[in-house]
């Protein structure tokens, strides 16, 4: 979903009578366009000797002006992002769970990285999730040798964006050559107006940064990984754009001006048998969200990029595969073909 393009009427002049209403639409995608009805002109009718909206039995006049269209325009862009994950460690699971869902913290995160990397906040994208918060008997399962549970954390992952003047080596040495308790430091000081501003914290570790392409209006791009499409609904749930071949950022855009287009499946087939540039809509292939119906990984036969768009996903609902269409048939089949026997043999 993309943000709202909202028109506001301009004020309407009255004298005596109600004013028009007006009507605002708004929409998602790339280029969209609010307008505000235009106002009539309504003249006061004269009953019993006073005019409708009027005084003394003297008609008034009520006129709404007319509103302007606005239109706002998303334009897609290839840029380089540093990325880097800092893990940190909290006192328990609840504590690790509310900063996770806190934008304090985030913000507090935000500042920190962009601190240290000599970058405006503005150019710092970041995600906290809650880690290391299994129930102990699932957690001994997977690591029975230790058969203790994992320190309790909040995982940050930071996406930097270069600005005018800074390269991304430079924004990926700042990060390798930061100690983890500067880090540490600097985040407790960000933290000092929150509610975990006395909150025991440990900076555990700061994944080596590493850089990749992303675009503009969209959150992040997975390479490699995609859904098929015989799980989804063919024009609800996927849409192919094009089949003739278009470039990654072409593919972009096109979901960008598409409404209800909430992420992006671009192929690269050198036998041209895939389609190159195909929608997701409804919720569905949400790759951030954790392995959707048909996910898959690791794709080497062909170059496929999946990129998610900033905003919310919708509610996913799934339909019923091919495969367990045909196995239900099969069973009904399966106990007719039953009864039949049993019918004629008596």
């Amino acid at each position: 979903p993309a943000a709202a393009a909202t028109t506001t009427a301009a004020a309407a002049t009255t004298t005596g009578a109600a004013t028009a209403a007006a009507t605002t639409t708004s929409g998602a995608g790339g280029t969209v366009s609010a307008t505000t009805a235009a106002g009539a002109t309504t003249s006061g009718a004269t009953t019993n000797g006073t005019a409708a909206g009027g005084t003394n039995g003297t008609a008034t006049t009520a006129t709404t002006a007319k509103a302007t269209t606005t239109t706002t325009t998303i334009s897609v862009v290839q840029i380089q992002v540093v990325q880097t994950t800092a893990t940190v460690e909290a006192p328990d699971c609840n504590t690790a769970g509310s900063m996770s869902t806190d934008p304090t913290v985030k913000n507090a995160f935000i500042k920190t990285m962009a601190n240290i990397t000599g970058v405006p906040e503005a150019n710092v994208a970041c995600t906290t999730t809650k880690k290391f918060c299994r129930r102990r008997l699932q957690t001994e399962l997977f690591d029975s040798a230790r058969r203790k549970l994992a320190t309790p954390s909040v995982q940050a992952d930071f996406s930097v964006t270069a600005p005018s003047g800074t390269t991304t080596t430079a924004i990926s040495s700042s990060i390798s050559n930061t100690q983890l308790t500067d880090f540490q430091n600097a985040l407790v000081q960000n933290l000092a107006n929150t509610n975990y501003s006395n909150t025991s914290l440990k900076v555990s570790s700061i994944s080596t940064p590493s850089t990749s392409s992303q675009l503009t209006g969209y959150t992040k791009c997975y390479f490699g990984q995609a859904c098929y499409f015989d799980l989804y609904e063919a024009n609800t749930q996927y849409e192919i754009n094009s089949r003739a071949a278009v470039d990654l950022v072409t593919c972009g855009q096109q979901c960008a001006n598409t409404q209800g287009c909430e992420a992006f499946e671009h192929i690269v087939d050198k036998n041209k048998k895939q389609p190159s540039c195909v929608f997701w809509k409804a919720g569905a292939c949400d790759i951030p969200n954790g392995n959707p119906p048909g996910f898959v990984s690791g794709i080497t036969f062909t170059a496929v990029t999946t990129c998610e768009r900033n905003g919310t996903r919708s509610t996913f609902t799934q339909i019923a595969s091919k495969c367990q269409r045909k196995s239900i048939l099969g069973i009904v089949l399966a106990l007719l073909w039953a009864f039949l026997m049993g019918f004629v043999t008596g």
